[in-house]
């Protein structure tokens, strides 16, 4: 399908995809802040994550067959919307109640641009070129973790932690005139795209029932329930090896910059390289660095290097498995792209959410317990990924 405006439409999308993932990001290092504050445990500030990624997961799983019937752009201005006002009813809530209820909103919003970022990509192009797109956002997304916690420590330090919902408040409110302006994508009615409860039920089944999508599905959920598990327990931890706020929001840059990396190096590599081989080279730098953070937590990490390094590896391999495997098993399916992507979406979200619920209360703040854990999400997605691959 040819669009007008290629590299434009591109930044809209990634903006879409950062919209995402970014409100998870930003107040990484207020989390000790915030618990402090509302004289509360990091369990329970935990859940402001795991309400979160499950609302995310919530839009993932309700919305496609939704934008596959209305079309793209009114649900993303819809979503961005709502977005906006959530996120301010984030930086004023006065307690962890409040907090979390318009976190879940806030997440649904969320969830609404991803899904209609990575549907549009595999909408428009093909699956090559979809990849290749993948690798392009994908890096772009990645600022998030690099550059969203630094933002959030700096916010944090000098306006409190309220003023980081704001900032995203700011950028949501950009996004919302792009999409207005300069976000074009034709939208072609289908039978499949029906919103019958049925019809929905169906479309589903007919999509979980493809092996292969399966088998994209299962390992991709694994890297995200790992990432999100790092994500949610870190700020505890680096606050344990006394660092600051600031010094915390610093410390994500580096699993950034080795994800940005090696999706650079995988969409060249997809060029000539089969999928599949591709996933099991992202399989192996992510065991090895499991491994390596188990051998870390075994000796005693007293710095952030000791825990950084280990989570760089793990971190590129997520690149190197996330930039084939989401264009793949939603390209499986080019009359049902966004029904495809939100059932692709939905899953790993949920299986974070669960981990980031669960983390603390199984782990502590362990730097081995955290490997042990991530090693035992790693091992069934693996094994899982395979059989479905025979």
């Amino acid at each position: 399908m040819q669009i007008k405006h290629k590299k434009t439409f591109i930044v809209i999308v990634g903006l879409m995809m950062l919209m995402g993932i970014m409100p998870s990001d930003i107040y990484l290092p207020a989390l000790p802040t915030i618990t402090h504050l509302f004289h509360s445990n990091p369990a329970a500030v935990q859940m402001t994550i795991s309400v979160y990624l499950l609302a995310v997961a919530t839009a993932y799983f309700t919305v496609g067959p939704v934008i596959d019937k209305f079309g793209y752009k009114p649900i993303a201005l819809t979503g961005i919307t709502i977005l906006i006002i959530a996120t301010f009813a984030c930086a004023f809530a006065q307690d962890l109640t409040q907090l979390n209820i318009a976190r879940f909103v806030q997440g649904f919003a969320a969830g609404i641009q991803a899904i209609v970022g990575r549907a549009s990509v595999s909408k428009v192009f093909d699956r090559k070129e979809a990849t290749r797109v993948f690798g392009i956002t994908f890096p772009f997304v990645a600022l998030s973790p690099a550059l969203a916690p630094v933002i959030g420590g700096y916010l944090t330090t000098f306006f409190g932690w309220r003023s980081n919902f704001i900032f995203i408040a700011i950028l949501a409110a950009i996004l919302l005139i792009l999409v207005t302006l300069m976000y074009r994508i034709p939208h072609d009615h289908s039978d499949l795209s029906s919103i019958h409860p049925v019809k929905i039920i169906k479309n589903y089944l007919s999509i979980l029932r493809n092996k292969d999508f399966l088998a994209y599905l299962t390992i991709t959920s694994c890297f995200y329930a790992i990432y999100f598990s790092y994500i949610t327990e870190s700020p505890f931890i680096f606050h344990n090896l006394r660092y600051s706020t600031i010094q915390i929001g610093q410390l994500y840059i580096w699993m950034s910059i080795t994800f940005i990396l090696a999706s650079l190096i995988t969409r060249r590599a997809i060029k000539t390289v089969s999928a599949h081989k591709i996933i099991t080279v992202g399989i192996c730098i992510l065991t090895l660095g499991v491994c390596s953070l188990i051998g870390m937590g075994l000796y005693g990490v007293t710095n952030a290097a000791g825990f950084i390094i280990p989570i760089s590896i793990t971190t590129a391999a997520n690149a190197i498995i996330g930039t084939v495997a989401i264009a793949h098993a939603i390209a499986l399916f080019p009359k049902q792209s966004a029904t495809a992507a939100s059932i692709f979406m939905f899953f790993p979200m949920a299986v974070s959410g669960i981990a980031a619920k669960i983390v603390h209360p199984l782990v502590g703040i362990s730097v081995f317990g955290l490997a042990l854990f991530m090693f035992t999400i790693l091992l069934i997605s693996t094994s899982a990924y395979y059989t479905l691959r025979d």
